[in-house]
């Protein structure tokens, strides 16, 4: 059922991203060559099908460990991270059991699951603790296959859970957080929900070229997303081909250049002091704050988001939709931001 090829050397890049901002959060209480039947490509050419279809054949998944392999259809998938959550709903496939915390989310389901009537409320949640989950409670889910990035950290956990069921890692590892879309062609394929994937693309994209159209002061505009670790540092969004900046790409937005320059070739998050408020000026800031007030920092109130009314502190819910963005949680996140993003686009 299962083959497995050596890891890529860029693996432990995946982990960095979502686990910056989830253990902030815990702290206070980011090339998939698959073969199966069409032919289907992102448009940065991430994924490439050839074979038999998925229903009745093998799809061969290239990750950041190695290669799995899925016979058939799966009926037990138990998910790791919210963004593959995120794309098994999206394709209308509940997971068996899924990643969970009632200590950052009610009911432990975010607010873009809700309402989806494919039955995430009745499957089983696996908890969070705010640094990591059990893998017993992954094997007493009786998996036929495990799903997951940044929450799969190294090969030591990867090979526990391949001793339970097939497991996929990060298809992408050179980026510390996934392109939704990857993943939703990947649920497709496993599931046998091509067609259904590729419309999920199709309409999110409309959606966010929509808003683009609707704010077209965004255009060229930049910003900042921050996560604020009181004590420690701040922890800012500098990869413009991390999964969690597309978003705010489509939108016009580009990444604010001081950031950047400060990253300095860092992928996906660079680390900066506390004293480096200044690099943070940009026309909108996201701003995660753990428990602290952003106003402590000297020279926050100089910042040109703070005063034009451009900035917007998140939750943790809010948080998880855009640094793990899927084709649920980017509509409701851009809804909720909609006020803050109208201000930078001036």
């Amino acid at each position: 059922m299962r083959k497995t090829r050596s890891p890529r050397s860029a693996a432990a890049a995946a982990l960095i991203a979502a686990s910056l901002l989830l253990a902030a959060c815990g702290g206070d209480g980011d090339d998939t060559d698959v073969a199966t039947s069409p032919t289907s490509a992102t448009d940065d050419g991430a994924t490439e099908t050839t074979g038999a279809d998925a229903g009745s054949g093998t799809v061969t998944v290239e990750h950041a460990f190695g290669s799995t392999e899925v016979v058939g259809v799966p009926e037990r998938i138990v998910s790791l991270d919210p963004q593959f959550t995120d794309a098994l709903l999206a394709v209308g496939v509940a997971p068996a059991a899924f990643v969970s915390s009632d200590t950052y989310v009610e009911g432990g389901i975010f607010p873009w699951q809700e309402g989806l009537d494919i039955g995430l409320a009745e499957a089983t949640k696996i908890p969070y603790d705010g640094v990591t989950y059990d893998n017993q409670d992954v094997f007493n889910a009786e998996p036929d296959l495990i799903v997951g990035s940044y929450s799969i950290e190294d090969q030591e956990r990867f090979d526990a859970l391949s001793s339970i069921a097939p497991t996929i890692g990060a298809v992408d590892p050179d980026r510390q957080v996934q392109r939704w879309q990857d993943l939703v062609v990947l649920a497709g394929q496993i599931t046998g929900q091509d067609d259904v994937a590729a419309q999920v693309i199709a309409d999110a994209e409309a959606d966010l070229a929509e808003r683009a159209e609707g704010l077209p002061g965004l255009d060229g505009k930049t910003y900042t997303f921050v996560n604020y670790v009181p004590g420690d540092a701040l922890y800012v969004v500098a990869d413009p081909e991390d999964g969690a900046s597309e978003a705010f790409a489509a939108l016009g937005l580009t990444i604010n250049p001081e950031a950047l320059a400060a990253a300095d070739g860092v992928t996906g998050r660079a680390k900066l002091s506390l004293e480096q408020v200044d690099l943070l000026d940009s026309d909108m800031i996201i701003i995660l704050a753990n428990g602290g007030d952003p106003n402590d920092l000297i020279g926050w109130d100089a910042l040109t988001a703070v005063q034009n009314d451009a900035v917007v502190e998140v939750d943790f819910v809010m948080a998880t939709a855009l640094n793990q963005p899927s084709s649920l949680s980017l509509p409701w996140a851009l809804d909720e931001l909609g006020d803050t993003l109208a201000n930078a686009a001036g």
